[in-house]
């Protein structure tokens, strides 16, 4: 989407409603390339079972793409080379690690996620 909006809404039918605390939806964004966006909430509503409004507060923030090419091959969509890299890094067993990323269960885990296009 090139303007940069989203407009979404769901209904939920029948007679009774929820209550307490917890997740109302996910929304996940696939994306092209790395890089850093904001994300605002902007005129969103949220109504009871008989349709009148219940006043919530949204935090708003930012959205942070990383690089899926840990070895810089250019290769971003299940590139076999990166995820072993990211292994070999994590095990210690690779010596050309950069010292930030040595041991990084997080930098493990986003590799096996760009490795099954979770980017």
């Amino acid at each position: 989407n090139t303007v940069g909006k989203i407009k979404f809404a769901e209904t939920c039918t029948g007679e009774t409603g929820v209550s307490g605390s917890g997740i109302l939806y996910n929304i996940t964004f696939k994306t092209k390339s790395a890089g850093s966006s904001t994300l605002d909430f902007d005129n969103v509503k949220i109504l009871n079972t008989e349709l009148q409004q219940i006043y919530v507060s949204f935090i708003n923030g930012t959205v942070d793409v990383v690089d899926c090419d840990v070895n810089h091959d250019g290769i971003l969509i299940r590139d076999y080379s990166d995820l072993i890299g990211a292994y070999k890094c994590f095990l210690g067993i690779e010596r050309n690690c950069n010292p930030i990323n040595y041991q990084d269960w997080n930098l493990m885990k986003r590799e096996y996620n760009c490795f099954i296009e979770f980017f």
